[in-house]
């Protein structure tokens, strides 16, 4: 007797794989099915571990044809599931406090100037970082519509387009991760971007139990800047582990 094909062998191995790519199909249908205003929702509150965490590191500027110039950046983190409040410290003097209440949207969001940078210095702004791009803000603009889905360095993304007074913002958002991957900021009506950031490597902390960002990138008209944070240290928070009273410059405040 001749061997039966595999796909027609038995009623037994057809129904096993009908049922496996129906499985597929219903997981694939799922993904898609996701609404723009769902999938946006999901990087506006993700699931945050209560941690704090404290990155230090350099800011690398370098206008087109000039040499590169470099200052301090740190960053004080304390996240919870509701919040993510941290103090951002750029050069010897500069200094912000800056929070996001996720539920609040874009009016959960502030950022004070503790310090003013000193006069001659470099400072934050003239290296085309906001402070609170540091806190996602962007993501709490007025969701506009989807763009086609495109990847990342090989991670699937789905595109939002957001809008803020006269600013626009493209949001390249992981589909696994619920993280923006890149952000391209244009001026209402122009096809091109004057300002990019691409966070381009994340760090485990507390033996996994949470991630930050490692290396981001910032770009403009004739200009980058990148960000590495070469120590990172940090923990979960529980009654035994608190946040550590040092964890900001000044002390810890609510």
């Amino acid at each position: 007797m001749p061997t039966p094909e595999p796909w027609t062998s038995t009623p037994f191995e057809f129904m096993k794989y009908f049922l496996v790519f129906t499985m597929f199909a219903t997981l694939v249908s799922g993904q898609n099915a996701e609404t723009t205003e769902a999938f946006c929702n999901s990087l506006r509150q993700p699931p945050v571990t209560p941690a704090w965490a404290i990155l230090e590191g350099k800011a690398e500027f370098r206008p087109k044809g000039e040499k590169t110039q470099r200052e301090a950046i740190s960053l004080r983190i304390h996240m919870t599931p509701a919040m993510l409040r941290a103090q951002l410290l750029f050069g010897d003097d500069e200094r912000y406090l800056v929070q996001q209440v996720f539920a609040d949207g874009l009016e959960g969001g502030s950022v004070i100037t503790e310090e003013k940078p000193g006069e001659g210095a470099l400072s934050l702004a003239a290296v085309g970082l906001r402070a609170n791009d540091l806190m996602l803000s962007f993501l709490y603009w007025d969701l506009v519509g989807e763009l086609p889905s495109e990847k990342i360095g090989g991670t699937a993304c789905r595109v939002l387009q957001l809008k803020h007074e006269n600013e626009v913002a493209h949001v390249w958002g992981s589909v696994e991760h619920r993280f923006p991957l890149q952000v391209h900021w244009y001026d209402a009506g122009r096809k091109d971007p004057k300002r990019t950031l691409r966070f381009t490597d994340f760090e485990a902390l507390d033996e996994k139990r949470f991630w930050v960002v490692k290396s981001m990138t910032i770009r403009g008209l004739n200009w980058k800047t990148r960000v590495t944070f070469g120590e990172s240290r940090g923990m979960a928070i529980t009654p035994s582990d608190p946040i550590p009273a040092s964890l900001f410059a000044g002390g810890y405040h609510d």
